[in-house]
């Protein structure tokens, strides 16, 4: 009688006798390993004065990661335990950063894959947020997500002079329909009050000024 081991990560599964006249031999069930498909190595049933070891062979499962974005991206293949080191880029959008999100969790090409099933991750974009100050009077600034409206300020005052309003590289901003996407500054435009002096004489307004 010979002796075969069947091993599995280090640990002995079970120990098989068999003689020479044996072909074939029960094999023990592999241990199972999550995200791993197991074999036992090729062997003989050969005669040896030693015991003869067969290993448990795993071999990482394969899986595929699908994308869903308003632009078509195609679908990869990730194999477990692994990084997924071919992903792609997440389709861009004016105005916002964007991640890949599994489940809501944000994956990158430096995740280890630990998924047991196909997954579909799913661009998320996030607003940036831009600076906008306010020039020619002293009003703090405002952080405001691209797209959003400016919440308008109170209009500043001047001693003799008018507020026109508040103007962006030389246009009037519309706090109504205008959005923000950059960082902008807004300046104060102010036109001069002017007043009136009249000159009378005897009743008789002899000339009339301005200034």
């Amino acid at each position: 009688q010979y002796t075969i081991e069947f091993v599995a990560e280090g640990n002995v599964i079970e120990t098989k006798y068999f003689t020479i006249n044996d072909k074939t031999i029960d094999e023990p069930t592999i241990p199972t390993k999550e995200g791993y498909t197991g074999k036992w190595e090729d062997y003989t049933l050969a005669p040896s004065n030693k015991t003869i070891t067969v290993n448990a062979i795993y071999t990482a499962n394969e899986y595929t990661l699908a994308f869903e974005s308003d632009t078509s991206v195609d679908s990869i293949k990730v194999t477990y335990d692994n990084k997924i080191t071919n992903l792609p880029e997440v389709p861009t959008k004016e105005g916002h950063t964007a991640v890949w999100k599994i489940d809501d969790v944000v994956v990158t090409n430096e995740t280890i894959w630990k998924y047991l099933e196909n997954k579909t991750a799913k661009a998320i974009y996030t607003k940036l947020s831009y600076l906008v100050k306010f020039e020619g009077v002293d009003i703090a600034s405002l952080n405001v997500l691209y797209g959003e409206k400016i919440t308008m300020p109170t209009n500043p005052t001047k001693e003799g002079y008018t507020f026109t309003g508040w103007y962006y590289n030389d246009t009037k901003w519309n706090f109504d329909t205008d959005v923000v996407k950059e960082n902008i500054t807004l300046t104060a435009k102010f036109t001069e009050i002017q007043y009136t002096i009249e000159f009378v004489a005897e009743g008789n307004v002899i000339e009339t000024k301005y200034f």
